[in-house]
């Protein structure tokens, strides 16, 4: 399911992608308002993903996710690389 908060990302210039990396979730949110982020410690890149699905919003979940990384402002990188998922598990 895709959060209409995160909706305006899809519609991106996409910069580059990534074929089955190898990540953990993780909530920087709290119970309240989760941000959930995907580490990629290989890459050394932390994932802001805009189509998270449900079932893989819990954190310290392990994933290989696939997807494109999108273009940013400036200032936008304060959680995280703005991410479409094209396929996780």
């Amino acid at each position: 399911m895709q959060s209409k908060r995160y909706d305006f990302v899809r519609h991106r210039t996409t910069i580059d992608t990534l074929c089955q990396a190898n990540g953990i979730v993780r909530n920087i949110g709290n119970d309240d308002i989760p941000v959930y982020v995907i580490y990629c410690e290989r890459q050394n890149l932390r994932l802001l993903p805009c189509n998270l699905p449900n079932g893989y919003r819990q954190p310290n979940k392990p994933v290989i996710v696939s997807g494109n990384l999108k273009a940013m402002q400036l200032m936008e990188h304060e959680y995280g690389e703005y991410f479409e998922i094209t396929g996780i598990r």
